[in-house]
C-alpha cells in the first residue's frame, strides 16, 4: 500500500475537512502520478526499443520500424535548470505535457480517495495545479 505516514488510507470514511488529511492524499496522488507518468511514457518506450532497436527486422525480413509501426522515443521530464541536457523547446513542450498528465491524474487519485458527495464535486481541496505538477516533478527529478 501507499504511505500517508500518520494518516489512515481509509477510501470514503475519511475526514476530508481535515487540511491536514487532504495535502497528504494530495502528496501520495501527486507521487504516484509521476511514477505513472515516468513508467508509461519512458520505460515502456525504452524497453521496446531494447526489444526492437531501430535497425531491428521483423520475421519476414523488413525493417521492424516501418508501415504502420512508428519508432517510439521515450519521454521523460527534464528540469529546466539541468545540466544534464541542454532543455530544448521541444522539451519545454514535453515537461509541460508531462506535467498536465501528472495533474490529471492525481487529481482524479485523489478523487478517488476522498469521500466527496455531489455538493463538493469540483471542489478546490482536491485541485491540483499545474504549478504544484510542476514543483513535484522537478522536485522528483533531484
Amino acid at each position: 500500500g501507499e504511505d500517508l505516514g500518520p494518516f489512515p488510507f481509509i477510501v470514503g470514511n475519511a475526514d476530508c475537512s481535515d487540511p491536514e488529511y487532504v495535502l497528504a492524499v494530495k502528496k501520495v496522488s501527486l507521487n504516484w502520478a509521476i511514477r505513472e507518468a515516468h513508467r508509461l511514457f519512458y520505460v515502456a518506450m525504452d524497453e521496446l526499443l531494447q526489444k526492437h532497436p531501430a535497425d531491428s527486422v521483423d520475421d519476414d525480413g523488413a525493417a521492424f520500424w516501418s508501415g504502420t509501426r512508428r519508432k517510439p522515443r521515450p519521454l521523460r521530464f527534464i528540469p529546466l535548470g539541468s545540466e544534464e541536457d541542454e532543455v530544448s523547446a521541444q522539451q519545454v513542450i514535453i515537461n509541460e505535457r508531462i506535467a498536465q498528465f501528472v495533474r490529471s491524474a492525481a487529481r482524479l487519485r485523489m478523487e478517488s480517495f476522498l469521500a466527496v458527495d455531489d455538493n463538493q464535486v469540483g471542489d478546490e481541496s482536491s485541485s491540483i495545479s499545474l504549478e504544484e505538477a510542476l514543483v513535484s516533478l522537478e522536485e522528483q527529478a533531484k
